[in-house]
């Protein structure tokens, strides 16, 4: 493509990155496509619907909640040997689906 015709990409900024983190990754769509569908759920519960190991679905769980995509009913610190209940961020997930599209079709970011 001429250099002078290729549209000019937007800013790559944090919100680009977490896009890039999330739905470039089979693991972490799975993980909100299964919350998407239910009300709330546990580990265990995730992990049986996913079907990834433990230390593979605590990394992506954590990644998930530090991108704002999903929330946990206990704050970090308080979790220890307590059940959490994972539940999606839809408004996120859509806003990033948005600038994922506005991005990918060369439209300005809004």
């Amino acid at each position: 493509m001429d250099p002078a015709k290729q549209p000019s990409a937007p800013e790559w900024n944090t919100d680009m990155k977490a896009i890039e983190q999330i739905f470039g990754n089979r693991a972490r769509n799975d993980i909100i496509r299964v919350l998407a569908v239910s009300d709330q759920m546990t580990y265990g519960d995730l992990r049986e619907q996913v079907g990834i190991r433990d230390s593979t679905l605590h990394r992506h769980l954590r990644a998930l909640e530090e991108y704002g995509v999903i929330a946990a009913d206990l704050p970090p610190g308080q979790r220890q040997g307590r059940g959490v209940r994972y539940s999606i961020r839809r408004a996120r997930v859509e806003a990033l689906g948005q600038a994922w599209m506005r991005y990918l079709l060369g439209e300005s970011s809004k």
